[in-house]
């Protein structure tokens, strides 16, 4: 999918903003704090229909207004034309697809696939578990329609079981009334163990090969699911048997202590942890692998290349690691750059732009 025209108003510093975008590299050369995450923001909102940066659509507004609107002119890789418009107003978000309105947000997921590139990824192979699950949930939940269904019904369900778990703890319910949301529970969560390891058998061969490009090396980088407790991937059954094993804990803790909420990825290069016996260099090179294995499975799965978003990666990248990435582009679709100096990019056609006074003005090619 290309992103042809992107039109921001009242959209955080951006009072009204127009820009054509060039359907191979786009170069974003500007300051800190003059508005380059703001303009790949917007983009990922197209997108995922949310920001990355705030779960509150109303911080997004620009101050002094009380709405925002997003709007995009896209094509497809067949010609066809489509605009996507995000308003927000009185604290209720609407959608529209070529003037339609879509009335469950979710659907709307992998209709314009993107991969995010920010400096606060390193999380991912440095930080905690959840940080792991929210890239595999992002990423799924873009390229399968099915995953997204079955991680939204596992959160529904553990939200209202937790609660449950909680009145039965206090005595305003039996314990017996569990049996039912441990069955849900079970189902969901033993579907969503087994859709997040079929992802990490699939990519396995591509991860390792984007490592051994990055790092320039032979390293041995695997990627390897971690349950919270074995049983929730051995069966519905197994895994409902353990639920009622651990009820007394749980009424006691009001929580429910296993499942795919709890779980963790573990990424190892020669068997040594990636997270806690290797250097701030091979996390990153095993970060930017992950990259690239996601644009690759967004692609192969949306049948569309996503749009590729880079957040200032100069700050996270030492000069040969950005060579070897930027490299790559040449096998990507359309990618945002945002910069504080302009970077050697490859040969194939890219246009730059500088942010003046809230304003994207075009660069003459250097």
């Amino acid at each position: 999918m290309i992103l042809r025209q992107l039109h921001l108003r009242h959209f955080r510093n951006y009072d009204e903003l127009a820009i054509d975008l060039n359907h191979q590299i786009n170069e974003i050369v500007a300051e800190n704090g003059k508005g380059k995450t703001n303009l790949l923001e917007a983009i990922y909102c197209l997108g995922l229909i949310k920001s990355f940066r705030t779960s509150n659509d109303s911080e997004i507004v620009q101050f002094g207004h009380d709405h925002f609107t997003i709007s995009a002119d896209l094509e497809n890789e067949l010609g066809v034309k489509h605009k996507e418009v995000i308003h927000y107003e009185n604290k209720r978000k609407s959608v529209t697809i070529d003037g339609k309105r879509v009335s469950k947000h979710s659907a709307l997921l992998g209709f314009l696939p993107v991969v995010l590139f920010v400096p606060e990824d390193h999380r991912i192979t440095s930080g905690t578990p959840a940080e792991r699950r929210k890239f595999i949930d992002i990423l799924l939940s873009q390229a399968d329609q099915r995953y997204l269904q079955v991680l939204q019904e596992y959160n529904k369900v553990l939200k209202q079981r937790s609660k449950l778990l909680a009145r039965v703890q206090e005595g305003r319910a039996a314990a017996d009334e569990l049996h039912a949301w441990d069955l849900s529970l079970a189902t969901a969560g033993y579907q969503l163990t087994k859709l997040r390891i079929d992802f990490l058998n699939e990519i396995s061969a591509k991860l390792e090969h984007f490592y051994a490009v990055i790092s320039n090396q032979q390293g041995h980088l695997q990627a390897r699911y971690s349950p919270s407790d074995s049983k929730t991937q051995e069966g519905v059954d197994e895994y409902r048997q353990r639920l009622l094993t651990l009820r007394n804990h749980e009424i006691q803790r009001q929580q429910t202590l296993i499942g795919p909420h709890r779980d963790d990825i573990q990424f190892s290069i020669d068997a040594r942890d990636v997270r806690r016996h290797t250097s701030r260099g091979e996390q990153k090179s095993v970060l930017l692998a992950l990259k690239l294995v996601e644009f690759q499975y967004l692609h192969e799965k949306s049948k569309t290349k996503p749009v590729l978003l880079l957040d200032d990666i100069s700050s996270e990248l030492d000069s040969e690691r950005q060579e070897h990435f930027l490299a790559n582009l040449e096998e990507v679709g359309q990618t945002i750059i945002s910069t504080t100096k302009r970077q050697s990019l490859p040969a194939k056609e890219h246009v730059s732009f500088s942010i003046r006074d809230g304003n994207l003005v075009r660069l003459q090619p250097s």
